[in-house]
């Protein structure tokens, strides 16, 4: 019990490492993609037989004219051989490019031997049946299957790699013994390797479920028990100084006990907010054990839904307090704790007299507020229109106004609201008073942009105030040309050896998509840069991998951003410690890390190229194999269009350790898979 207890705990250490909220996002989405995978159906099949594979190329390979009309026939065989594939990607791009690989898929995945393969193979690029393949054959094949699918070859082109091919033959072509000779042993890339099926683990008891997640996520669970019991510690308290009330009975009681919740969750939601004061904490090691810092805008949320609650649970309350107390006999209203100058009026002033009221009217417009600002949080309204969600956001001023006047008049107690958010609220302002110092004394300006299809690269001065960041960390930035009010946070891409900064942004709704747009038609016109302000830097979970000896580091898309600049920075900090005689890097024992596992899954092949030179660096200095690099393109998982691929990749890894989808010359465990990662492989679980 002991030892799964420390892989539990091992296991939670690691997850911690690999950003557990996007972690757990990621590995969901990777797991429920490949079960719902055709290919896993395919992949598991039976192999298919000679018989099944010689009707195939007979149905597939006539001539792109003969498509319509043995379209019935091809159907058939594609849906009952690759339940994932359909005549319509026939009908899209080159149809002989599509046939031609799929019958390569069936050739991986056929009961033929390895030669029998092999002759297939070279019969389907063959298309003449002249006896030999042509240079222009394949090039035609490649060019056409990459185009159709939006890969592109980095660091090489198709040319290179024929030119290496047809290096190894005299004669300009390739006969059949030049085929086996040069991709015999290379044989593995036609077996069928599909996206693995994962297989989930058995149900455990409700006690072995209940501890997994409390040690993997043990921080969140002592700091969420520790504000559980605040609030029902001081909400006891405040029940315990209010009487029984013959009118009001126990609703006196509540009302009061919602009212304190809500002032420590005043509060409490605006502690998280104070970036410069969670960046600080978050230097003071011991606190980590207590306070998630990884999770400040999921506490703000939770902060703000306990506020809501109580705030409507208080209001609805005193509008059965003042139901009764207007039905009440003469008697109760005399014992009456409500029987006072101040809330008289309760009982003999008019539905009107008492709504204006300030403790009720102030308490309907906090109400107002936060009908308004609410719905405005989804994150499809702050994705889609930021503007919607930050200006909603600005009625928390309004809001505290309100909480402030609420209880000046003392109907049931003094008013206490200052003393609970008076000091959230001074560090507050203090915080913005600070930003914006930041923002007018780091002044700094766009040196150039490099704009993709979704993506933007904005490339930086460095101001003076940025110069001590920790890699990981990200800033705010705002455009005026864009909005005059939006900032928005952006992770740091550079690391803090270079003498720039640079964020990489992802078009995702309409801000990122103005920013776009305008960049792009700068770059076209030749215009100058927008003036941009930014505020920053922000600590975030990442920057914490120095104090581990082994990480995980799990990018997804442009989100890989913060490891780009860990990654730059351990590039200054090997050559650093490189030895000018032999070339290894020797690490001194103050620092702790000493290997690195990272992970980088995107649907955006271009995403790749750009990280290229930092990761032809780190694999060029790793002599002493510190770090491994896993990529994984995700829109390339069908075996129809990976065969070819994955053929080359692995012919130029073999000849010249080049990996042509992401451009760098790497090590064996340096390369681009297909698909998705089997989590349950690569990071093993209990």
């Amino acid at each position: 019990m002991e030892r799964l207890r420390a892989q539990r705990l091992a296991t939670a250490g690691v997850t911690y490492l690999m950003r557990r909220s996007e972690f757990d996002a990621i590995l969901h989405s990777s797991l429920m993609a490949v079960l719902d995978s055709p290919d896993v159906a395919t992949a598991t099949a039976s192999g298919i037989s000679e018989a099944d594979l010689t009707t195939l190329r007979s149905a597939l390979l006539p001539g792109p004219a003969s498509i319509a009309s043995n379209a019935a026939e091809i159907q058939a065989h594609v849906a009952r051989l690759f339940p994932g594939e359909s005549l319509g990607d026939l009908e899209n791009g080159d149809p002989a490019a599509f046939k031609t690989s799929l019958l390569l898929t069936a050739c991986a995945q056929s009961q033929l031997s390895d030669d029998a393969k092999m002759r297939f193979v070279f019969d389907i690029l063959d298309v003449h049946r002249t006896g030999f393949i042509t240079r222009d054959a394949i090039n035609e094949f490649l060019t056409t299957t990459m185009a159709m699918h939006h890969v592109k070859l980095c660091g090489v082109s198709v040319t290179d790699v024929l030119d290496r091919v047809f290096a190894k033959t005299d004669t300009g072509v390739l006969t059949f013994g030049d085929f086996v000779g040069i991709f015999g042993e290379l044989a593995a890339p036609l077996a069928t390797e599909p996206t693995p099926s994962i297989v989930a683990p058995l149900a455990r008891r409700f006690y072995d479920a209940w501890l997994d997640y409390a040690v993997a996520h043990h921080a969140e669970v002592q700091f969420l028990t520790l504000y559980f019991l605040l609030n029902v510690i001081i909400a006891t308290i405040k029940i315990s100084t209010i009487p029984w009330d013959p009118i009001a009975g126990q609703l006196a009681r509540l009302a009061k006990a919602m009212a304190q919740i809500v002032l420590v969750n005043a509060a409490a939601v605006l502690l998280p907010m104070c970036r410069s004061l969670v960046t600080a904490l978050r230097n003071i090691r011991w606190l980590w054990a207590v306070v998630p810092f990884d999770h400040t805008i999921a506490f703000h949320k939770i902060a703000a839904a306990a506020l809501l609650g109580a705030s409507v649970v208080h209001s609805v309350a005193w509008v059965f307090i003042v139901v009764y107390a207007r039905s009440a006999s003469d008697l109760d209203w005399q014992m009456s704790i409500l029987n006072k100058d101040k809330t008289r009026l309760l009982r003999y002033g008019t539905y009107m007299d008492v709504a204006a009221t300030l403790p009720v009217w102030t308490g309907l417009a906090m109400l107002a507020c936060a009908a308004i600002a609410v719905p405005c949080t989804h994150h499809r309204i702050r994705r889609a229109s930021f503007n919607i969600f930050w200006l909603s956001h600005c009625l928390f001023v309004p809001f505290t106004i309100f909480l402030l006047m609420h209880g000046l008049l003392a109907w049931m107690a003094p008013p206490q609201t200052q003393f609970w958010i008076g000091g959230p609220v001074l560090l507050y302002l203090v915080e913005r008073r600070y930003r914006v110092s930041a923002v007018f004394g780091g002044s700094t300006r766009i040196i150039k942009a490099h704009v993709a299809t979704d993506t933007v690269a904005v490339y930086m001065k460095k101001p003076r105030g940025f110069h001590g960041f920790q890699p990981g960390m990200y800033l705010f930035l705002k455009v005026p040309v864009l909005s005059r009010f939006e900032w928005h946070p952006f992770t740091i891409s550079s690391c803090p050896e270079d003498d720039y900064l640079s964020v990489h942004i992802r078009r995702a709704g309409d801000w990122t998509n103005a920013l776009h747009d305008h960049l792009k038609a700068v770059a076209a016109t030749g215009a100058a840069y927008p003036a941009i302000a930014i505020d920053g830097p922000v600590g975030t979970p990442s920057q914490d991998y120095g104090n581990y000896p082994a990480v995980v580091l799990i990018g997804a898309g442009i989100g890989v951003t913060p490891f780009a600049s860990i990654l730059k920075h351990l590039v200054h900090v090997w050559e650093e410690h490189r030895c000018p005689d032999c070339g290894v890097v020797q690490l001194p024992d103050r620092i702790a890390l000493r290997k690195i596992y990272f992970y980088w899954i995107t649907r955006e092949q271009e995403n790749l190229c750009w990280f290229r030179e930092t990761m032809q660096q780190l694999s060029t200095m790793d002599t002493d194999h510190r770090l491994e690099i896993q990529t994984y393109l995700t829109p390339l998982s069908r075996e129809s269009v990976v065969a070819p691929l994955r053929l080359i990749q692995t012919f130029m890894q073999v000849e010249d350790g080049h990996d042509v989808l992401t451009g760098i010359t790497s090590k064996e465990k340096n390369v681009t898979h297909f698909g998705r990662p089997d989590w349950y492989e690569e990071v093993p679980f209990d």
